[in-house]
């Protein structure tokens, strides 16, 4: 037999919650007892669970919310899951800071930049690679501006693979290559499209 049961705290890092919480299992598949569980036991779960689906596999907070609320029988406003998330990437750029260190080490790297949309605006997602390391960087800009922001490229000193946006070629203290998939989309242009050999 299941049982839902609600809980109310008052938790110094987000204010009174109430959560009102279908029973839940451990890995066991033991029920877990209303008993002693608290906000602060379930409330990271919540929050992982918020940053994973609205940060990473995109759920519109209308659709969250409404997950939360339905299946999970937790409301949450939209407001308090697009806090939850921009509260996940804060701490996920923290986190971050010894793959851009590592990144910036690497002799070889790949930047990249492509077009996107924010809030209907358009901006622009920066990539800084190599085969087992990326940073991102989102940006309203493309060019050097942006670059700058995100910081690895002013810093790196080694081989720098890219397309041929010219921004790339204003950053000397490393050595710059261009992309070879790049450079064949620009052949097949030549090829077909202008009909030269």
């Amino acid at each position: 037999m299941t049982h839902d049961f609600a809980i109310h705290e008052a938790c110094p890092d987000y204010g009174t919650r109430s959560l009102q919480l279908p029973g839940l299992w451990l890995k066991n598949h033991r029920r877990l007892s209303p008993r002693g569980l608290s906000t602060r036991a379930i409330w990271p779960r919540v929050q992982a669970t918020a940053f994973y689906l609205g940060g990473y596999q995109l759920l519109p907070y209308g659709r969250l919310s409404e997950l939360f609320g339905e299946p999970l029988n937790a409301p949450l406003s939209e407001g308090t899951l697009c806090n939850l998330v921009k509260r996940g990437f804060q701490k996920a750029s923290a986190a971050m800071e010894p793959i851009r260190e590592a990144l910036i080490q690497r002799a070889v790297t790949h930047a990249d930049e492509t077009g996107c949309t924010l809030h209907g605006q358009r901006h622009w997602l920066h990539v800084f690679a190599t085969e087992d390391l990326t940073a991102y960087h989102l940006d309203a800009k493309c060019g050097v501006e942006a670059m700058e922001r995100m910081g690895l490229i002013p810093r790196y000193c080694g081989l720098l693979i890219h397309d041929c946006l010219g921004a790339y070629f204003t950053f000397q203290n490393c050595l710059h290559g261009i992309c070879n998939a790049h450079t064949q989309r620009e052949l097949t242009y030549l090829h077909e499209l202008l009909e030269q050999a």
